[in-house]
Formats: structure tokens, sequence, C-alpha cells
């Protein structure tokens, strides 16, 4: 949307008053760009267009990194659930031979930092002197080639990461399945159907008995139907993952809407 109607072209002289070229054809190189004429350039259309470019790159390169590093924190060696594609020959750290580090991660979040430092030469370049001065063009010159330059590789980077990233569910399935206290919110849910304690009481409790189960694989849901004297329904893995892929599922809907209402 941004490049259809907000990207313009100008060719109207030194003041923006058409006193080489006529109006004709600065429309017939706009028309050859697919850009609009800029309706208010002076000598030069007014910077907070690509101010505005640069905000939209810069909310991208959040997005970037926010994903990247969801990826290298899973990748840990501690976690273990997730791992970049990891070629043959390839090295992971220059002197643990046994690490595969999340390099394209770690690459693409230096580079969404660098994109989002933009911003605020973008900003700076939108004041000029009587909108005539050339104080954005020495800035311009070097960060707007590199901001658009890295977007576009770190899109290519980023497609290529993703094609090969591995993901381990049988670490996934382990670490859901082991880990005490993983149903205290199900447990707490269904004890205020079962029980006349109050919440507060129940919260208390159901995380007094957590903490107290450490890593050491206690039955959380035994402990309470013990203490209360109640019989809580049990929430299995499969039941678990059934009920994720359906909010999953409708996410999905939300964000990604069914050919037919694209084409509408």
């Amino acid at each position: 949307h941004y490049a259809q109607h907000e990207l313009t072209a100008q060719l109207s002289g030194a003041v923006g008053n058409y006193t080489v070229l006529p109006p004709r054809v600065e429309a017939l190189l706009a028309a050859e760009l697919s850009l609009p004429v800029e309706p208010v350039s002076t000598q030069v259309i007014p910077r907070d267009r690509l101010a505005k470019l640069v905000g939209i790159n810069a909310l991208y390169a959040g997005g970037l990194e926010r994903l990247v590093t969801e990826i290298r924190l899973l990748q840990r060696s501690e976690v273990g659930e997730m791992a970049e594609g990891f070629g043959a020959g390839q090295r992971g750290s220059s002197t643990m031979p046994h690490k595969r580090n999340p390099v394209a991660s770690e690459n693409l979040t230096g580079i969404s930092r660098v994109l989002r430092s933009h911003v605020e030469i973008a900003l700076q370049n939108i004041v000029l002197w009587h909108e005539r001065d050339i104080s954005h063009s020495a800035a311009e010159r070097l960060y707007l080639p590199d901001n658009l330059g890295l977007v576009v590789y770190s899109l290519r980077r980023l497609q290529q990461l993703l094609a090969g990233l591995h993901i381990d569910r049988d670490a996934m399935r382990a670490r859901v399945t082991a880990a005490p206290g993983v149903q205290s919110s199900y447990y707490l849910h269904q004890l205020l159907q079962r029980t006349t304690a109050s919440r507060e009481e129940l919260y208390a409790r159901i995380q007094a008995l957590a903490f107290a189960a450490g890593t050491d694989g206690g039955d959380l849901g035994a402990q309470l139907e013990l203490e209360f004297k109640v019989q809580l329904p049990r929430l299995g893995y499969a039941e678990m993952l059934a009920h994720y892929q359906t909010q999953y599922e409708a996410v999905k809907l939300r964000v990604q809407p069914p050919a037919a209402e694209q084409e509408q």
C-alpha cells in the first residue's frame, strides 16, 4: 500500500514550479516508475515519506528479531527443541566442536538492530531549511541503500533459515509431559468447580505444591486429589495437543483468511 500510494516521483524543478520541464514530462516519468506524482514538492520530495518507509522497515526488523530470538532460545543446549540446519563440513563454535550455534539467527538479530537504527536518521532528515537545503543528501546516500539492501538480504536469509529449520518434537513432548505443575492452571479451574474453597486459597495451595514438586516429577494432580478429596479429570499429552491445534487453527484463520475471502 505504501509503495503504491505514498512513495512519489518529482521532476518539477529547483523550486517546484516547472521552470524547465512541463508537468507532462513529470507525469510520464512517474508513470514509467509506476509512482504517483508528488503533489507538494519544492526542490525535494518531503522527507517524511522516506521516514515512513524506514519506519515500516524498522517494524519489520522488530518482528524479524522477535522470531529469530525465539529460535536462538530454543536452540540452547539445555532446551534443544529447535535448531538451524547444519550442513556437512559446517562448524559451530570455534573452540567447542560439539556445538551447533544459531549463526543465521544471530546474524539476523544484528541486522535487525542496524535497520532500526536508521529511523533516527530518517526522522532528522525531515527538517530542511525552507524545504531547499540538501543536508539530508549525505546521510541518505549512506543509510538508504543499506536499509533497503539489508531488508532484501534478511528476507532471503530468513527464508533459507526456515527452510532448513529442525524441530525436535520428541524433546517438546518430553518436556511437556515431564514438567511438574505444567497443568496447574487447569487444576485450578477444575478445583474451583469441585470445591468450596476460594480462588485465592486454591491458588496459594496449588502454587505451594507445584513449587515443592520441583523437578522430581511429582504427580501434582494426585496430590491435589488427596488433599481436596475430589476426582480430577486428567489431561494427557494427546488432549493438550488437540486443544493447542484447535487454537492454532483459529489463529491461522484470523491471520490467513481462506482463499475465497482473499479474492474478494
